[in-house]
């Protein structure tokens, strides 16, 4: 049994500690794998520490193994993350798939995925898309009509993650079952919370005391992100994008790139996206265009436009003894970049170019000029614990 798991840990907190030892304690001879976002997270922006920290605090809490998810599956809309973060533990052998959820049940789960798998289903939605509606109110509406009760769970951010993954498995007929894991309702923080609180100088109650130690370093040392000089690299590379080069770039519809390169003169990032948001193009949609233009290279169609399918995997952190886990994976796993680059495909090779500009940028934006250096791909090996 190998319990797949998608994972940001951005930070790794006691509700993810929390998790890892239930599937421990249910599932006491099953191995757990992950699939962790790298340098930028799906809210469309850097992660707090970078991946390899993140990646090794998993292994210390109990996971066997975390590879990164590519930036390109990372960075999309929630549907398809899930429906990423799903191929990519299929090509990795996982049985089964286990995630939070604040009340919905397995079966209440997969009955809602298989409905929305069904030639009525997309027929009540279309019909709510042609009233205008945005899609998750459409598909809001489109579960009330057979699914009242769950329609209402749907609509907390767990409950949905967990219906998209469901979804995922039946839609790709995947031989994987799912694991909903009830999260504790009592003293639990989000993470956006738990990283305001880290950056404001507040400890640190809400993560494990492991964790605490190393961020306590990396925060004396200024290893983190900054915020601000991320978005205004953002400001600088829409600037420099002319209109023609924002329509090509397929992030944008409804003439929306008009709007885009008007506000983008604004002096502040943060304040030309709240002057571009509307009902179909919500703030974290918007940071994930911002993300996309700043990690593209060149002109035409971005590579975050669309959904890939699973290419390769990056190995960040293991424990000794679990190679066996990834000896026979569906595509490779990268342990040396430049191994990598000598050996494998020239469109795997493009892609893992795609891979190194986005954790150089994430490197660029660090808080100490120290830890702002380009290449890191190719001068940190994977953590073994």
């Amino acid at each position: 049994m190998i319990i797949g798991i998608t994972a940001e840990w951005n930070p790794f907190h006691l509700g993810h500690a929390y998790m890892v030892e239930h599937l421990k304690r249910e599932y006491p001879d099953a191995r757990l794998l992950a699939v962790m976002s790298g340098p930028f997270v799906q809210r469309g922006e850097p992660a707090l520490f970078d991946k390899w920290a993140r990646a090794s605090w998993a292994v210390q809490a109990g996971v066997d193994a975390v590879l990164e998810l590519p930036g390109t599956a990372a960075l999309q809309s929630a549907d398809r993350f899930a429906e990423s973060a799903v191929l990519h533990l299929h090509t990795l052998h996982c049985t089964h798939i286990a995630f939070g959820t604040e009340s919905a049940t397995v079966q209440e789960l997969q009955e809602a995925a298989r409905w929305a798998a069904s030639d009525e289903y997309l027929s009540v939605l279309h019909s709510f898309l042609r009233q205008r509606l945005p899609y998750g109110q459409a598909m809001t509406a489109t579960m009330r009509s057979r699914f009242p009760k769950l329609a209402e769970k749907l609509l907390l951010p767990n409950n949905l993650l967990g219906f998209r993954y469901a979804s995922a498995i039946v839609r790709h007929k995947l031989p994987i079952q799912i694991i909903a894991i009830p999260r504790k309702s009592e003293g639990t923080v989000s993470a956006t919370a738990i990283r305001e609180q880290l950056l404001s100088g507040h400890f640190m109650e809400y993560l494990p005391d492991f964790v605490q130690q190393d961020v306590k370093r990396l925060l004396a040392s200024r290893h983190y992100t900054d915020y601000k000089r991320y978005e205004e690299a953002c400001l600088l590379r829409s600037r420099f994008l002319p209109l023609k080069a924002l329509s090509d770039s397929g992030l944008f519809s409804e003439g929306l790139e008009h709007r885009w390169f008007s506000c983008m003169k604004s002096g502040n990032y943060e304040n030309a996206l709240l002057k571009i948001k509307n009902r179909r193009y919500p703030y974290r949609r918007l940071k994930r265009i911002g993300a996309a233009l700043l990690l593209s290279q060149g002109q035409g169609p971005s590579p975050y436009a669309s959904m890939h399918q699973p290419a390769f995997l990056r190995l960040l952190a293991m424990k000794k003894g679990a190679g066996c886990l990834l000896k026979d994976p569906r595509i490779p796993i990268i342990v040396s970049e430049a191994r990598a680059e000598r050996t494998l495909s020239p469109d795997i090779r493009t892609a893992l170019l795609q891979e190194c500009l986005a954790e150089d940028i994430f490197s660029f934006c660090q808080e100490e000029e120290g830890f702002r250096q380009a290449g890191m791909n190719y001068y940190h090996s994977p953590v073994i614990l």
